[in-house]
C-alpha cells in the first residue's frame, strides 16, 4: 500500500510539474507592484494584487483572486489556490500548497479590558512563518504574532477550517484535522496527530509525537507520546477508567435507593 501510494504521489507530481510547465503568464487582469520580485516560470491567475516589496520563487502558482501583501516571501514550486490572502510580512516556504480561501497574518485575538469595560484592541505587529512542504486545507486562517512569530514547521499538514492563533509554534511533519481551534501561545511538538474539532486553550504544550483523540478538550500540558481524549482531555486508559462508571451509573443510583429505603425501613 505504502509503494501504491508513492508511486501516485509521483506521478501526481509529475503531471502537475507538466502542467505548470505549459501555464507560466501573468494574467493581464492582475496588478503586480513593480518592485516585486518573480522567479522564473511563475504563473500568476487574474485579478491577483501583489504589493511592493514581495518576492516569489521560481515555479510557484497564484491563482485568481489571491492577495499578497508587502514584504512577503513565496518559495519555489508552491500553490497558491484561489482567493487566498497573505498579509504583510507572512513568509511561506517552497513546495507548500495553499488551498482556497486560506487567511494568513490577519491580526490576532489580542484585546484588553479598559477601567471602563470598553475592550481595547492589543497591536498585532509580528508575522507569520510558514515552512517547507506544508499543507493548508480550504478556509483556514493563521494569525500573525503579536509580537515575534507564529510558525508552522516544515512538512506539517492542516486540515480545512482550522484557526491557528497568534504566537502559536507548531513543530514540523505533525498532522492536524479540519476543524480544530489553536489559541494564542499553544506549543506543539513535531509528528503531533491532532484529530477532528479539537479545542486547546492558550499556552498550553503538546509535546512531541502526542495523539490528541477528535472532538478532545485540551486545557492544560500534554507529555511526549501521549494519547488522550475526552472534555476535559485525559490520558486514554484513564479516560476509559471513567467512562466504564457511566454506563453503570443506573445501577448504582437503584442501588443507592434501594439501600436508603432498606436504612430507613429499619429506623
Amino acid at each position: 500500500m505504502k509503494q501504491s501510494m508513492a508511486t501516485l504521489n509521483l506521478a501526481s507530481s509529475l503531471t502537475e510539474t507538466s502542467d505548470h510547465e505549459s501555464m507560466c503568464v501573468i494574467h493581464p487582469s492582475s496588478v503586480v507592484d513593480a518592485s516585486v520580485r518573480l522567479g522564473e516560470g511563475v504563473h500568476i491567475g487574474p485579478n491577483v494584487v501583489i504589493e511592493r516589496g514581495v518576492r516569489i520563487g521560481d515555479k510557484t502558482r497564484i491563482y485568481a483572486n489571491c492577495y499578497i501583501g508587502e514584504d512577503c516571501a513565496v518559495g519555489s514550486d508552491s500553490v497558491l489556490h484561489h482567493s487566498v490572502t497573505l498579509r504583510e510580512k507572512t513568509q511561506v516556504g517552497s513546495r507548500v500548497v495553499i488551498e482556497a480561501g486560506v487567511v494568513i497574518g490577519s491580526d490576532g485575538f489580542g484585546y484588553a479590558k479598559e477601567n471602563n469595560g470598553v475592550n481595547c484592541k492589543v497591536p498585532q505587529v509580528g508575522f507569520v512563518i510558514i515552512e517547507d512542504e506544508v499543507r493548508i486545507g480550504a478556509n483556514s486562517t493563521i494569525d500573525r504574532a503579536t509580537l515575534g512569530k507564529t510558525i508552522v514547521g516544515k512538512g506539517t499538514q492542516i486540515g480545512s477550517l482550522v484557526q491557528v492563533g497568534h504566537n502559536v509554534v507548531i513543530g514540523e511533519q505533525s498532522t492536524i484535522s479540519d476543524g480544530v481551534g489553536i489559541c494564542g501561545s499553544c506549543k506543539i511538538g513535531s509528528e503531533v496527530l491532532i484529530g477532528y474539532g479539537v479545542g486547546m486553550v492558550g499556552h498550553i504544550r503538546i509535546g512531541d509525537k502526542a495523539n490528541v483523540r477528535s472532538g478532545s478538550g485540551v486545557s492544560k500540558d500534554v507529555a511526549d507520546g501521549s494519547t488522550i481524549t475526552g472534555a476535559p482531555a485525559m490520558e486514554e486508559e484513564q479516560y476509559q477508567f471513567h467512562h466504564s462508571f457511566i454506563n453503570k451509573l443506573p445501577e448504582f443510583v437503584a442501588r443507592l435507593n434501594a439501600l436508603e429505603e432498606s436504612i430507613q425501613n429499619q429506623e
